[in-house]
């Protein structure tokens, strides 16, 4: 198996592309007989069915909208979807949740159709109620600037699968402001105190958690009641700051995928690809705000 060095730390890509490129992260997934040059075959060894993947920083919460942000994602991108996701090459929104969707004639609504079977972890179907309750949890929450320019109070179902999003003025965003609502079931979410959702939080993703020490380890398990089961049983996220220590890890077959490493070291693995390493290009997304002061009087 050919082990993981991701360039940059980032977001879903990260652990969408380590879990699905079975090319690079599963051998023998369909395990096929081998023939060696004696004419006879041999049986191949089994296939991998856990991913070990180091991260550097903790996110301390399960719950994603406790930290809407790159640290957060890399533990829980596997657990968690959005209505929309920033796509592949140009990061254009494409539809995750979503079936189909169109704005109004004054692009200042938007009206989303879901998708039907989609099942959280606890086996319950999503629908039009669990998003609105998603809308409300992020409308109380400090994530509420990053919906952009919503009419909160206006937002509703139409029908068990169509939500009516209505905004304040034209938001040529508006899709990918949606790749940060990662929809949670209200029935469930609603019966666990909201203290406890940093550790019981559930949504519709490949994976769902299973056991975990804060600051250490956490085990995601492959969630069988998913659209499209993923090969991977088991993802194993460590959080291993050091970046040094990373690099000894994926060195000696204990990570399988480092997210944490310091650019030099990225350098010296894409040189070792023969030794069975593969550099993996990822995404991430940054904002640089210039505040302009004004002496007093003049701004």
């Amino acid at each position: 198996m050919k082990r993981l060095v991701a360039l940059l730390l980032t977001l879903v890509l990260v652990f969408t592309l380590a879990a699905c490129q079975s090319s690079k992260t599963i051998e023998n997934t369909t395990n096929p007989s081998v023939s060696n040059n004696s004419g006879t075959t041999t049986d191949p060894k089994p296939a991998k069915d856990t991913m070990k993947v180091a991260i550097s920083v903790d996110p301390g919460s399960l719950n994603p909208y406790d930290r809407l942000e790159n640290v957060g994602r890399q533990l829980w991108a596997p657990v968690y979807e959005s209505l929309f996701a920033y796509g592949e090459g140009d990061l254009a929104p494409v539809p995750v949740l979503v079936d189909t969707y169109k704005f109004s004639e004054d692009q200042k609504v938007l009206t989303i159709t879901l998708k039907k079977g989609v099942k959280f972890h606890n086996g319950a179907e999503m629908t039009a109620k669990d998003v609105l309750f998603t809308f409300e949890v992020i409308k109380n929450s400090s994530n509420k600037a990053k919906m952009g320019d919503i009419a909160w109070d206006n937002i509703k179902a139409l029908d068990d699968y169509t939500v009516e999003i209505p905004y304040n003025s034209v938001q040529g965003l508006a899709l990918y402001y949606l790749c940060n609502l990662y929809i949670i079931p209200e029935a469930y979410m609603t019966s666990v105190p909201k203290e406890q959702w940093a550790t019981k939080a559930i949504g519709t993703g490949p994976y769902k958690w299973g056991d975990f020490v804060e600051g250490s380890e956490y085990n995601l398990l492959r969630f069988d009641g998913y659209r499209e089961p993923k090969k991977l049983e088991k993802i194993v996220v460590r959080i291993i700051p050091d970046s040094n220590v990373q690099k000894i890890e994926l060195e000696t077959g204990g990570i399988d995928l480092a997210c944490g490493l310091q650019h030099g070291d990225v350098a010296k693995f894409a040189n070792d690809a023969n030794d069975g390493f593969a550099v993996m290009p990822s995404n991430t997304i940054a904002m640089l705000k210039l505040v302009h002061v004004f002496p007093d009087g003049q701004g």
